[in-house]
């Protein structure tokens, strides 16, 4: 019984030091509006933007960051930074440039943006929970044809034919 008495001593000491430990919490909320970005007709070779609006309703300053998967998120850029800090109760605009190449074929491609928020705060005192949140965007981007661009047009002097070549605006100098 001794024996007992003397470990039921310490397990209560050390639940009377965990319940007395004063806890930090941080939760994040966060938003991001469309959730759905669709280019739905863009050249190869071609340029297109989107703005999203990303928004918090908590109580904390956050820091944002931005990542792009799927097949293409080579295309994506995030404007004007794919990190930046977002203010407690606050909203920012960001856009999403898509950049599609000239040897695309045409087709729907589709990206994932994710938008992750974590606490810039730190836990400074006794023990603490920060917890980060993350939002998606879908992303869809429909290639079509060769598009705009310019044509460079010669008449062969020998005949009445005109030779004519595509010149796509990205190589335009």
């Amino acid at each position: 019984m001794t024996g007992v008495q003397t470990c039921a001593l310490p397990i209560s000491f050390i639940l009377l030091t965990i319940f007395t430990l004063p806890l930090n919490a941080s939760a994040v909320s966060i938003g991001a509006g469309p959730s759905e970005v669709a280019f739905t007709s863009i050249s190869r070779g071609g340029y297109g933007e989107e703005t999203i609006t990303v928004s918090t309703s908590g109580s904390e300053d956050l820091s944002i960051s931005f990542t792009v998967e799927g097949d293409a998120a080579e295309w994506v850029t995030v404007k004007p930074s794919n990190t930046f800090k977002l203010a407690a109760r606050g909203r920012h605009d960001a856009t999403l440039a898509v950049n599609v190449p000239d040897d695309t074929e045409n087709g729907v491609y589709t990206a994932r943006v994710r938008i992750r928020a974590e606490p810039t705060s730190q836990v400074t005192q006794g023990a603490g929970v920060s917890v980060g949140a993350a939002v998606e965007v879908k992303l869809s981007v429909n290639v079509t044809g060769k598009g705009v661009g310019v044509y460079q047009v010669a008449r062969d002097r020998k005949s009445t034919r005109l030779n004519s070549s595509h010149i796509p605006l990205s190589r335009m100098p």
